[in-house]
């Protein structure tokens, strides 16, 4: 996983390629978790983020930085002011 990068899952899944003693036949996301195997490659997180994955669409998306929640919550008063 990119170092400060944060991922939101968009779309419940089971991951697979996250087999643990507790979830032995993959670790199950909901909608709005936070997705963040840190042993996970680019190549995987490309899989995830793409419809390049068995479900055939994105599963988890990059999570906006506060900076950037703060900018489009500005740009939205803005706008709604004109």
């Amino acid at each position: 996983m990119k170092p400060g990068k944060e991922y939101i899952v968009i779309s419940p899944f089971r991951d697979l390629q996250d087999k643990t003693k507790e979830s032995p036949n993959g670790k199950v996301y909901a909608k709005g978790d936070s997705y963040s195997n840190l042993q996970t490659s680019q190549e995987r997180l490309d899989q995830l983020l793409t419809k390049k994955n068995k479900a055939g669409y994105p599963l988890i998306e990059e999570k906006p930085q506060k900076e950037e929640v703060k900018k489009d919550a500005k740009r939205k008063s803005n706008k709604s002011k004109k």
